[in-house]
């Protein structure tokens, strides 16, 4: 991964000059808040969103721009809304992006052997040999007997797998698919791998079926020898309260996001309903892609306890997520009503009452935020949103 000291060593000039950047999807690269101040260093200004000052969006390589539901992610929507009704505004890549401000990229976007594809993606030598066998993914070139394959590849299919592992319909992420390769030249999608990689995973229905992620019924002895069936049945141990609440932090913090979601239902199912709980859950069901279930988490959280800040900041966000803008922006009300110097809320209703083009309001926010933030990225954003209204009033 590229450190912004390695960045900001290697670039002098300001390639970004004027430029107005948003960013879609995970960079490989470089982390969110790197690419930001990156970004500002060589001259641009990063956007959150969307707006119709954005010139640029940057799809990051590490997956595909798309939503928990199979959907074209909403800042790639608006971006290709806008560039469709005339708005200089590029959708690049993040390999063109890193050419435009003079940087090479060492995460692993270049070839690679199958063993070292593994342990990268963190999927296992016997499914990238499966993936190989059934045409998912191809080698670039053979060296001395070994094949080298594409990162980009492999993290693509990877990331189609968990979509569709987690109930997304082919005929949803096919419709996908084929806008992101009109939009995107450079993505080389192929839309076939989908009935290939749909077949690869079998799961076991309520009901004690087989079904495919496609949701095809199987007969048992259809079952692919080396499918995998997807379960988990908690072990029921009455831990303390304070024990388990531990175990899921921990494994939140390690990245297992998928156990510590486990862990918190364990907690809530054994201990009963509790705030802090099911604002950790919502905030990993949200890193996994539910958004729907993060929201509800927050919701229940906040019945039980209306003045938890950041609970309303975070269902803020969801909501934004799922284009629910009226409602994030009540979110991030209620969250400033409980604390006036909530920098994150306040940052968060203004570029968003910006967007609606509801610029009065959205000054009285920025204004806000700048009297506790007057020397960041987000600073030096809320000041060219507060300018650019100026300059159109005059």
């Amino acid at each position: 991964m590229l450190s912004n000291e390695d960045a900001t060593s290697k670039t002098g000039a300001q390639p970004l000059f004027h430029q107005r950047i948003a960013l879609a999807g995970r960079l490989a690269s470089l982390t969110r808040t790197q690419a930001a101040d990156l970004i500002q260093h060589l001259g641009g200004r990063y956007h959150p969103r969307v707006t119709l000052q954005t010139t640029m969006i940057v799809i990051g390589s590490r997956n595909l721009p798309l939503r928990a539901d199979g959907r074209v992610s909403r800042n790639l929507r608006i971006a290709h809304d806008l560039q469709a009704n005339g708005r200089p505004l590029e959708i690049a890549d993040e390999q063109t992006f890193l050419t435009l401000v003079g940087l090479r990229d060492d995460s692993g976007q270049s070839r690679r052997t199958l063993g070292e594809l593994a342990d990268l993606v963190s999927v296992s030598r016997q499914r990238l040999r499966a993936w190989w066998k059934a045409g998912l993914i191809t080698p670039l070139d053979t060296e001395h007997g070994i094949e080298h394959f594409d990162y980009q590849q492999v993290v693509t299919v990877k990331y189609l797998a968990e979509l569709m592992q987690a109930g997304v319909k082919t005929a949803r992420l096919r419709h996908s698919l084929h806008q992101l390769s009109q939009w995107m030249p450079s993505a080389n999608l192929r839309l076939a791998s989908l009935d290939l990689l749909a077949g690869e995973f079998v799961l076991r229905r309520d009901d004690g079926r087989l079904a495919n992620v496609a949701g095809q019924l199987l007969m048992e002895f259809d079952e692919p020898e080396q499918a995998s069936s997807v379960s988990f049945t908690p072990t029921v141990e009455h831990k303390p309260f304070d024990t388990l609440f531990h175990q899921g932090c921990q494994l939140e913090d390690s990245g297992d996001l998928t156990a510590a979601r486990d862990v918190y239902e364990l907690c809530l199912s054994i201990h009963g309903e509790e705030a802090t709980v099911l604002f950790n859950l919502g905030n990993v069901q949200r890193e996994l892609g539910n958004l729907h279930l993060a929201e509800s988490h927050y919701r229940h959280a906040i019945a039980l306890d209306p003045s938890y800040t950041q609970v309303w900041i975070n269902l803020g966000d969801t909501l934004a997520d799922l284009s629910h803008d009226d409602e994030a922006i009540e979110a991030w009300q209620r969250a400033i009503e409980l604390e006036a110097d909530c920098q994150e809320a306040l940052f968060n209703l203004a570029d968003a009452l910006e967007s609606q083009q509801r610029s009065t309001e959205a000054a009285m926010y920025w204004t806000m935020y700048l009297n506790f933030d007057d020397n960041s990225t987000w600073a030096d954003y809320a000041r060219n949103c507060l300018e650019g209204q100026l300059v159109r009033k005059g």
